[in-house]
């Protein structure tokens, strides 16, 4: 078949027959009208194709449910159920020493570190923006003096034998304070400015660490005065651990990705563990002895097994985590994360995130007072400290409420809040969650489809329901005739359009 077209736009076609042309026809047909139409029933069928239900409706259904939970999986906010991991029972504003009830109130900015004095029962908080700190007594839970050092500080510490706090004091300096009276009674010159220090109670020492020093000094707290330095090859700017259980000091390099053992023994470092990125304040876990390491940049926990000094395992854990603390009464460790709003609680058995409990805004450090059983948490970004309990006889429990609909009568179908899935043949399915924000995920039904998919709620003294809106996805059959249906619309498609491209080929020539 030969297309011709004359200057008038008029189009003929004729078929060729063993070379010899016979003229069946001739059509008057504007070759320009017919472009349009068949570019038109072109464009008509690939927009068919597109919107058909096998492209995309039950597959872009299991993307989601995969997105949502790799999410959960690096993301651990509010990602698990918890019903004794604790809660805020009070809040203290520190500005103006005003406690109240649960977790509420913003007053200003400014604590940041925080120390505990387990023989009176006081807890010391630096504050960010000044060189005052804050003393807390842990009986009353409120602030019982403000005391100003010559200079900012970073941290506090305590030796429980001579009953001095110690805390760094300008450039070149540490501060010694009668714990006491509270006042500073002297200072110790120091290499660089102190930026982390812990006690040693086998030797009685006490190690400062530097951010502009690669050597940790060793101080006699018997007389507080320096008698060497140990040299760890690089710059730490981290804090510093004592480890009960084999003796050894653990060295957080924060500018780096790397956790320096060091042996007070012979004064000298041992091992450089390789941790994820930019490591906190580790906490000690008296149970099984493992030492929980906050990877800031990665918002997740290194575990590191310290009879063999190796990272066993990573835990995810909220944004920026800066801080961890271990409670000896339930055993888990708290972790404090910068860059949210809540406490990451993790089980040292299952090395499992286990509770988030909502706090105060950019909570910085968290300590544990033995004598209330209470732990502390600085605020930094609110100027609170949020008071938890971990008491499970005070902590409400509050339904949340799943309703389906759509669904056929006795069809199975489950709702996962993380590691905790609830399936029913009802149209009902119901938690019982403390206070706090949590993520969901409703679980595929086949044959049926919900834009619920995935979701989030907050609890917050009342009962939560959420309803779920099921609809019949296409069946197997349905779904063969309409990718029959669309794919012939397609091929006549595709040959009407090289038709066009041959005529214009044809008229260009």
């Amino acid at each position: 078949m030969v297309f011709l077209m004359d200057d008038r736009n008029v189009l003929y076609f004729e078929i060729g027959i063993e070379r010899r042309t016979i003229m069946l026809g001739k059509v008057r047909i504007n070759a320009k009208f017919l472009i349009k139409i068949i570019a038109a029933f072109v464009s008509a069928a690939f927009i068919l194709v597109l919107l058909s239900p096998c492209v995309g409706v039950i597959h872009t259904n299991n993307i989601q449910g995969t997105s949502f939970i790799d999410q959960l999986k690096s993301n651990s906010v509010n990602s698990s159920l918890s019903y004794n991991s604790g809660y805020v029972k009070y809040t203290l504003l520190l500005y103006n020493n005003t406690l109240i009830s649960g977790n509420k109130g913003s007053l200003g900015e400014g604590p940041r570190q925080e120390f505990l004095d387990p023989l009176n029962n006081h807890i010391y908080i630096d504050n960010f923006h000044g060189r005052c700190y804050w003393i807390v007594n842990g009986s009353s839970n409120t602030v019982i003096s403000d005391c100003c050092l010559p200079s900012f500080s970073h941290f506090f510490m305590v030796d429980p034998i001579n009953r001095y706090i110690y805390s760094d004091c300008g450039y070149t300096s540490l501060a010694i304070i009668n714990a006491t009276t509270n006042h500073v009674i002297s200072d110790v010159l120091t290499k660089n400015n102190p930026f982390s220090g812990t006690f040693d109670p086998l030797n009685g020492n006490i190690y400062l660490s530097y951010c502009s020093s690669s050597v940790v000094t060793v101080m006699n707290a018997s007389t507080n005065r320096i008698t060497g330095n140990i040299d760890v090859g690089q710059y730490c700017c981290g804090s510093i651990m004592f480890d009960r259980f084999n003796g050894n000091l653990y060295l957080s390099n924060s500018i780096g990705e790397k956790i320096l053992v060091i042996n007070p023994s012979a004064n000298n470092s041992i091992r450089s563990i390789h941790v994820l990125a930019s490591p906190g304040q580790a906490a000690l876990d008296g149970i099984n002895g493992d030492i929980y390491v906050p990877d800031f940049f990665c918002d997740k926990v290194s575990v590191i097994n310290g009879s063999t000094n190796t990272v066993i395992g990573n835990v995810d854990a909220g944004k920026r985590p800066i801080d961890a603390c271990f409670d000896p009464l339930n055993g888990l460790i708290y972790v404090a994360n910068a860059g949210s709003n809540y406490v990451s609680v993790i089980n040292g058995s299952t090395n499992a995130v286990v509770g988030n409990i909502e706090v105060g805004s950019t909570d910085s450090s968290v300590v544990f007072d033995p004598s209330n059983g209470y732990l502390y948490v600085a605020n930094c970004g609110s100027g609170t400290l949020s008071v938890l309990s971990t008491d499970k006889n005070a902590i409400t429990p509050f339904p949340v409420i799943f309703s389906e609909t759509g669904l056929p009568h006795g069809t199975e179908w489950s709702v996962t809040i993380c590691n905790k899935t609830e399936s029913s043949p009802l149209n009902t399915i119901t938690f019982s969650l403390q206070n706090g924000s949590y993520f969901f995920l409703t679980n595929p039904v086949s044959g049926y489809v919900t834009s619920n998919t995935s979701g989030s709620f907050r609890i917050n003294g009342v009962t939560v329901k959420e309803i779920m809106n099921y609809n019949e996805t296409f069946s197997t059959e349905t779904l063969k005739f309409l990718s029959n249906y669309y794919g012939s619309i397609l091929a006549i498609a595709i040959i009407l359009f090289i038709i066009t491209a041959a005529v214009v080929f044809k008229r260009r020539r």
